[in-house]
């Protein structure tokens, strides 16, 4: 699948992104889309799955092999989440991102291409801390720096060494904010999504 590392600035679910993986040659960037599906999967029997639970990734089927032998980094600048509104039926939605907007890495999984099947992806999700539990009850794995070597390493294959990265990163680095309702059509791709609202 081609690599495209055009900026994006609305990634939904399916769509094919620049990942971070290691192999005994290094890391590389691949070109992965969003929504695991292990390749013995048959297509239809169940939806991708976007995200994977840090409380179960190293026990459920689904996922531990991905665990212990295919980790991934997922590039990124910030998320979106939408939180209820007092009063409202319509959710509002938050922009959030380390605080002065610098990239960081996602704890990802992910499966490999083959012949008949496309690579897939899906991101560690934990329980959420102080700044974004007001906003949903889950959050991504952001790993710290010093965790992205260790996360990506292939010769970890032990699940019991990776698990502890698999914290809420702490709540006074980022920030969130309210955005625009654009960000809710995944057709919408623009700078301007990610402003704060007003």
């Amino acid at each position: 699948m081609t690599l495209n590392c055009t900026p994006r600035f609305n990634v939904a679910p399916t769509s094919v992104m620049p990942i971070v993986v290691e192999g005994r040659d290094g890391r590389s960037l691949a070109a992965l889309t969003w929504g695991f599906r292990p390749a013995w999967m048959a297509p239809g029997r169940a939806p991708p799955s976007i995200n994977a639970r840090a409380e179960t990734v190293a026990t459920n089927g689904l996922f531990k092999r991905a665990l212990s032998e295919r980790r991934c980094v997922v590039p990124s600048t910030g998320f979106f989440e939408w939180a209820a509104v007092a009063g409202q039926r319509r959710k509002a939605p938050y922009h959030i991102r380390l605080r002065g907007g610098e990239p960081f890495g996602f704890a990802g999984i992910y499966t490999p291409p083959t012949e008949e099947t496309p690579g897939t992806y899906a991101i560690v999700t934990t329980t959420p801390n102080e700044l974004t539990a007001p906003i949903h009850d889950r959050m991504p794995v952001i790993l710290a720096p010093e965790w992205e070597s260790l996360w990506l390493d292939p010769s970890t294959t032990d699940p019991g060494r990776v698990l502890p990265v698999l914290q809420p990163f702490p709540a006074e680095r980022m920030e969130a904010y309210r955005v625009g309702y654009d960000v809710g059509a995944p057709a919408n791709d623009r700078p301007d999504l990610v402003a704060p609202l007003g």
